[in-house]
């Protein structure tokens, strides 16, 4: 992914890189003086579970004024990435012994992902001789 993103860049198309985890630029300076803003608010401790209220709030929205969607606050969950969420998920639905499908072009944790959470290894998509 990254080097694909590079091959864009080299192309001159605006691209912003989230391939290695994090954005590959600088953090914005609105953002870094909100941070120091909630640092001096003592606003440095754990947060619920899926995320505080205004927050799931600023995020529905934003996805119903720019997607047109209808979507509560108590339907958001805020987390730390993707990888997380994906995690998450998992843990919830497959059940022991079920069999997970899941394309080569995946996330390289995800196979591991399935073992964490007590699951067999199941058999990849594209070894099955399947296109998911």
């Amino acid at each position: 992914m990254i080097a694909e993103a590079d091959k864009l860049k080299s192309r001159g198309v605006d691209v912003a890189d989230f391939g290695p985890g994090e954005p590959d630029f600088p953090t914005p300076d609105h953002i870094k003086k909100a941070a120091i803003k909630a640092i001096e608010e003592n606003k440095s401790k754990y947060t619920p579970t899926g995320g505080i209220m205004p927050l799931r709030e600023a995020i529905c929205a934003w996805h119903k004024r720019e997607l047109g969607s209808s979507y509560e606050p108590k339907e958001c969950v805020v987390s730390v990435g993707g990888k997380h969420s994906i995690f998450n998920v998992m843990s919830v639905l497959i059940q022991h012994r079920d069999e997970v499908h899941h394309p080569r072009a995946v996330l390289g944790e995800l196979p591991g992902h399935r073992e964490v959470c007590g699951r067999d290894a199941g058999i990849r998509g594209d070894e099955a001789g399947r296109r998911l």
